[in-house]
């Protein structure tokens, strides 16, 4: 998903999104989440209907 983090150290698995490196400050890709979603809500799959094996990795991109 293009997504960075930085764990929370809670016990839990929590996360804060970030989107500069700590060290630098350079912007990270954007998030790809929204275009994941929406590639596969053009699916039209049924409910609780797995996607495609492509969706479970970086294929997904690529068409």
């Amino acid at each position: 998903m293009n997504e960075y983090g930085l764990i929370i150290h809670d016990g839990t698995a929590s996360y804060v999104l970030i989107d500069r490196c700590p060290w630098c400050g350079t912007r990270l890709p954007p998030s790809l989440r929204d275009e994941w979603f929406d590639a596969v809500d053009a699916l039209e799959l049924d409910e609780g209907e797995t996607p495609p094996a492509r969706f479970l990795t970086r294929a997904w991109r690529l068409g």
